[in-house]
């Protein structure tokens, strides 16, 4: 692994046994293995997929596309769950504007298109029996 012109050395047998587990996995798209010094000297190398490859055995190998495939799913479904909160704040901010349409179309249909009493609030049909405009 050279990192900053000093390298160190791991064998094979350390290398699958690193890649087994779930936390070797590096890069935004998990597209490289951290280097498994990485826990104890701090070393902030990383390889590819293919210079792995090369140095573990099947089993490693496979356990370590299982970890890819199950990080790659976490981070779909937190994708979809972004988007999900993201659609529910713009329903919720579109019900908010429809809210206020309905209130303001109420207040249409009940104070100002309605036949009202001025001085009791009491809706009728027409003007006959209002005593205040009598």
């Amino acid at each position: 692994c050279p990192v900053n012109g000093a390298a160190h050395f791991t064998c094979d047998g350390c290398m699958a046994a690193h890649v087994a587990q779930a936390d070797s996995l590096g890069g935004d798209a998990f597209d490289r293995i951290v280097c498994c010094d990485k826990r104890y000297t701090g070393c902030t190398g990383s390889f590819s997929w293919q210079e792995v490859m090369g140095h573990v055995d099947a089993l490693s190998a496979e356990t370590l596309r299982k970890h890819l495939r199950d990080a790659v799913a976490v981070q779909q479904r937190e994708a979809i769950e972004a988007e999900f909160k993201q659609r529910e704040a713009e329903r919720e901010a579109r019900s908010e504007v429809e809210r206020e349409a309905l209130k303001a179309r109420r207040h249409i249909e009940e104070d100002i298109m309605a036949l009202k009493c001025p001085r009791c609030g009491q809706c009728f049909g027409a003007f006959e029996g209002c005593a205040a405009l009598t």
